[in-house]
């Protein structure tokens, strides 16, 4: 048996000559890399014939494709919604659009709605929330002016725009914080517009 020095109790790596490891490599390349070779040449045709068979004409090649835009809701959640002329708060099913329909907010008398449905009723409304910005409303506050302590405000994000502040509300924290992060997505995502105010 070979012995190997040792510093500090720990063997040290044995030294093994320049040539045997040159021959070691040369082994394996010889081996290896045609196996690779061929073996990443057959996946590599493989894939080109399945992408082949998903083109429709010499153009329309899958890595070029534009990816279909989103037309699912991002959600929808049931609430209350204070009117606009009665000012009385009416149930609501609160349907986020996606990106094919500019982010709106519709909004449903039916608790459930398949908006991808050709059938599907029509919204009492929509809120298109461009400039927007969504605030929780101070518990106290919102119990003495809401009635209900999960209440947003959904405004305008600049004084000077005189479109609709929307209030809403909602039975549960859950449903609240559900309803605020889908709000602020929807808002976000919408093209941000000019401050309307000329000055």
């Amino acid at each position: 048996n070979q012995s190997h020095n040792t510093m500090g109790g720990v063997p040290s790596v044995p030294t093994v000559p320049a040539e045997e490891l040159q021959e070691c490599a040369k082994a394996v390349f010889e081996v290896f890399v045609p196996i690779y070779t061929k073996q990443f040449a057959v996946a590599l045709i493989g894939q080109m014939r399945k992408e082949k068979e998903l083109r429709t004409n010499e153009d329309d090649w899958p890595w070029l494709r534009i990816p279909p835009t989103p037309v699912e809701p991002m959600g929808q959640i049931l609430g209350e919604k204070l009117g606009a002329v009665r000012e009385n708060w009416k149930k609501r099913n609160f349907v986020f659009m996606n990106e094919s329909d500019q982010f709106e907010v519709r909004y449903y008398a039916e608790e459930e709605v398949d908006v991808t449905d050709e059938k599907a009723p029509t919204p009492k409304g929509s809120m298109k929330l461009c400039g927007y910005r969504a605030k929780r409303v101070k518990e106290e506050l919102a119990e003495e002016k809401y009635g209900s302590k999960y209440a947003l405000s959904v405004a305008p994000y600049w004084g000077s725009d005189r479109r609709r502040t929307w209030s809403v509300r909602f039975e549960t924290e859950e449903d609240l914080a559900k309803a605020e992060g889908m709000f602020r997505e929807a808002i976000y995502n919408a093209p941000a517009p000019l401050n309307p105010d000329p000055v």
